[in-house]
């Protein structure tokens, strides 16, 4: 995970950080839309963030989060989503 473990990961339940992820991805729309990439950017990392705390909740709940991480690497790599060095 990216970031340090935030005081929602204790607080709120998994379907509770889901909503507010998806409220975060509203966020970097509208910034698109209203033509603001800086604001789109920074919001996009709040969307990184808000997964992070719920990939903390998962593993609270006894999901192995870590591993989730290569387990997509190695998935998209098999289906040619990197681009080659």
């Amino acid at each position: 995970m990216l970031f340090p473990i935030t005081r929602f990961a204790k607080q709120n339940t998994i379907l509770e950080q889901l909503d507010h992820l998806q409220s975060e991805i509203n966020e970097v729309r509208e910034a698109v839309e209203g033509g603001d990439l800086k604001a789109a950017s920074l919001e996009l990392v709040d969307v990184q963030q808000s997964a992070d705390t719920a990939l903390h909740i998962l593993l609270d709940m006894g999901v192995d989060s870590y591993s989730a991480y290569t387990e997509v690497t190695i998935k998209n790599s098999r289906r040619g989503y990197y681009e080659r060095p």
